[in-house]
């Protein structure tokens, strides 16, 4: 069941390419809506919502890096094994 989850047509899959990006849009309309409004009463909370923006960067980025990762999966998997493995090739 745990692999399934890493399939091609798995939960992760399906869970990325919609509610994934969904979320990540609510949040970043949410934020800015409220930067929006609370101007208006003169608060300055922009600092506050710079974690925010800088999560659904990193989100972003992230989910680009999973998608490359799933399509290069082979190379991927065999450059790692690589890199883990180098060293107990020698003894």
């Amino acid at each position: 069941t745990f692999n399934y989850l890493f399939d091609e047509k798995g939960l992760i899959k399906t869970i990325n390419h919609s509610i994934f990006f969904t979320m990540v849009s609510i949040v970043t309309s949410l934020s800015n809506f409220l930067q929006n409004n609370f101007n208006k009463f003169g608060f300055n909370i922009e600092m506050l919502f710079w974690p925010i923006n800088i999560f659904n960067i990193v989100v972003f980025i992230l989910a680009i890096i999973y998608r490359y990762l799933n399509n290069h999966k082979d190379k991927i998997s065999g450059f790692f094994r690589k890199l883990i493995f180098w060293n107990k090739r020698d003894g």
